[in-house]
């Protein structure tokens, strides 16, 4: 299966179907499922932590789902 890395929050956000697209400076001609790994490295919103309400949102360095 095919992985993208993506920072937190934004991994969980669309794992949950809270962010619908992803854009990226590169394209694919893959299509179907896909595996989202969070990546190791925080986004500056993690530090907002009375936005951070999904326990999974500070989870990293993992699959947050597919």
């Amino acid at each position: 299966m095919k992985a993208i890395t993506i920072i937190q929050p934004w991994a969980t956000l669309i794992a949950i179907g809270a962010k619908q697209y992803e854009t990226r400076g590169w394209s694919t001609k893959h299509r179907g499922a896909l595996a989202i790994h969070a990546g190791s490295q925080k986004s500056i919103l993690v530090g907002m932590r009375k936005a951070v309400t999904h326990g999974s949102l500070q989870r990293f360095g993992g699959l947050q789902g597919r």
